[in-house]
């Protein structure tokens, strides 16, 4: 989701499901477009950390040395953001209890985006809190705003492949999704 902005930005979402594995970093490089997106933000990357070495093994030469990484917590978890280091510069990051946020400036217009990849915790007593956690960060930005990644919530019974739906949880989230400016 995108918030008030006119940019185009091309960026790639993707739940990896760990890049522990060296054939599994090739099969993740080998899928990104050629050229790469602008941006590329995986989810449940599950490593501890990430060396630029490292990084060249999943990631375009191009987004090697440009990311900003939240380590994963056990064996669940880890969130990456990556940019083009020709198109962006970093100007700050952040990590929370659930994302990883990196606030980039254009290297040709100086326009400032801000991006937050978010992995949500799957146990529903932590989801309010996960909720919260982005709307105290979206009240706190001061640029265009993106925000994706792997919510852990469903906003309707369709998006369920079972008959297992919280509408709770379900109308928790789509009011949130209001009030970061993501539409109906």
């Amino acid at each position: 989701m995108a918030r008030h902005s006119n940019t185009t930005l091309s960026t790639i979402s993707w739940d990896v499901r760990g890049l522990n594995d060296s054939e599994k970093c090739d099969t993740v490089r080998l899928a990104l477009p050629s050229p790469p997106t602008s941006i590329i933000c995986f989810q449940e990357t599950k490593p501890q950390s990430i060396s630029r070495f490292k990084a060249c093994t999943f990631l375009p030469a191009t987004h090697s040395s440009s990311f900003v990484f939240k380590p994963s917590i056990g064996a669940s978890g880890g969130i990456l953001i990556a940019w083009a280091d020709s198109t962006y510069v970093l100007l700050d990051s952040s990590n929370t209890t659930y994302s990883v946020s990196a606030t980039l400036a254009s290297r040709v217009s100086g326009d400032k985006i801000c991006v937050t990849n978010v992995y949500g915790p799957c146990t529903d007593p932590e989801k309010p809190d996960f909720l919260e956690e982005i709307n105290v960060l979206s009240d706190s930005l001061q640029c265009p705003w993106v925000l994706l990644g792997d919510f852990n919530l469903i906003r309707s019974p369709s998006d369920r492949s079972n008959d297992n739906f919280d509408p709770h949880a379900a109308t928790l989230f789509n009011d949130a999704i209001q009030r970061w400016g993501g539409g109906p």
